[in-house]
């Protein structure tokens, strides 16, 4: 389960009436939405995932063909995104997607 279906999941139900039908019904409706709205992020995640590149896979084929490849691949791995950045500039974008968590897609 992922951490954005669980979020989703465990939203806080506050009605706030005082009226104990209308409560069992905001209650009742806000289960509905929570469980529909984690399915659908849930199915987005998915599809996502699989649209994405292996930032794995661009990081090994990029240390591969660099000098201090070991030294790009243990920073990479230790998730120091912005070190890797001033020391290779010239690194694809694809080792960034979806290991950077902060990286913003240049297109």
């Amino acid at each position: 389960m992922s951490d954005l279906y669980a979020a989703i999941m465990n939203l806080p139900c506050d009605p706030d009436s005082s009226n104990h039908a209308e409560r069992l019904a905001f209650k009742r409706g806000h289960k509905q939405a929570r469980h529909t709205a984690a399915e659908l992020a849930s199915e987005h995640l998915v599809e996502a995932d699989l649209l994405r590149p292996d930032a794995a896979v661009a990081a090994i084929q990029f240390a591969l063909n660099d000098d201090d490849g070991m030294q790009f691949l243990r920073l990479w791995n230790g998730g120091d995104f912005d070190v890797i950045r001033r020391e290779w500039p010239e690194a694809p974008e694809e080792v960034f997607i979806g290991a950077d968590p902060l990286h913003k897609p240049s297109k």
